[in-house]
């Protein structure tokens, strides 16, 4: 029986090779984690009257917003960013810490686990939402008025653009702060307002670190999105599939490197927090 692979503290750069190590590892049945909620909801798209080109399709002008329903794109929003999006995070939270204790890495042991905290996933993702919006709002009213105050009235549309940055600085320094909110609910077992809370305790003092290596993810999911749109044509499918995998994977490892730098956190404590007696610790790959 191999050895564990130890929790301790990594910097930016290693985070980023670690979660590389660990998607490298285990890559297929992460992507199938990825994949399989999209996969389900796919058909819901034309139900809701929405077609299913991809992104480029909009940016060639091929697809007009007026003509998209906005109640059916509002609902599609909603189902895959608060409800599909949590889920995903949960089964990749609970994914990768088995693979640290090295119990067998199960995708449908990684959907259950995920499921039985579904509503607290869930809830703290809207919530999360919900706060983020009310921050742009402020931030871009903020960024409006300092916009039409400090240049020129021959700039057109400074104050849109004002808005649009200073809104989106705060929902990233704010969300920032709230970054880890997957794997404090599955992992610790709390609500959704003690997530964010407990995010907010865990990423203070260290939201630099966090905000680097944020950056340098989604740096590095534009350009893989980039290639695959000039290759083929057709880039959502895949750039949403990369961003929601590897997005959780790096900051399970963000998780983990400031328990460990904050409270001593420790395989035997993650163990416990799945349930996972020393038996059961072993490597290799099940569904």
């Amino acid at each position: 029986m191999s050895q564990a692979v130890p929790l301790e503290p990594r910097s930016v750069g290693q985070i980023l090779v670690e979660s590389v190590r660990v998607c490298g590892r285990h890559l297929g049945r992460v992507l199938i984690i990825g994949a399989v909620p999209w996969v389900l909801l796919y058909p819901i798209g034309p139900w809701l009257g929405l077609p299913t080109q991809d992104l480029m399709d909009v940016v060639q002008g091929e697809w007009e917003f007026p003509d998209v329903p906005f109640a059916g794109l509002f609902i599609y929003i909603i189902v895959s960013g608060c409800i599909i999006q949590p889920l995903v995070e949960g089964a990749i939270v609970h994914a990768m810490s088995e693979s640290y204790v090295r119990r067998s890495m199960g995708i449908t042991r990684a959907f259950r686990a995920a499921w039985s905290r579904g509503w607290a996933l869930i809830g703290a993702f809207l919530l999360l939402c919900g706060v983020l919006v009310v921050v742009f709002a402020v931030a871009a009213g903020m960024g409006y008025l300092l916009a039409f105050f400090l240049f020129p009235e021959g700039w057109h549309g400074r104050e849109t653009l004002g808005a649009i940055v200073v809104g989106f600085i705060g929902m990233v320094v704010w969300q920032i702060r709230w970054s880890l909110i997957a794997p404090v609910v599955l992992l610790e077992g709390v609500g959704p307002c003690a997530a964010l809370a407990r995010s907010a305790v865990l990423t203070a003092g260290s939201r630099w670190r966090v905000f680097a290596v944020m950056a340098m993810v989604w740096g590095f999911l534009w350009i893989v999105g980039a290639g695959v749109v000039w290759w083929s044509g057709r880039g959502q499918t895949v750039g949403t599939l990369l961003f929601s995998t590897l997005h959780a994977v790096v900051f399970v490892v963000v998780y983990f490197d400031l328990r460990v730098r904050k409270e001593g956190y420790s395989l035997a404590e993650l163990s416990e927090e799945l349930g996972v007696d020393g038996g059961e610790r072993r490597e290799g790959c099940t569904t």
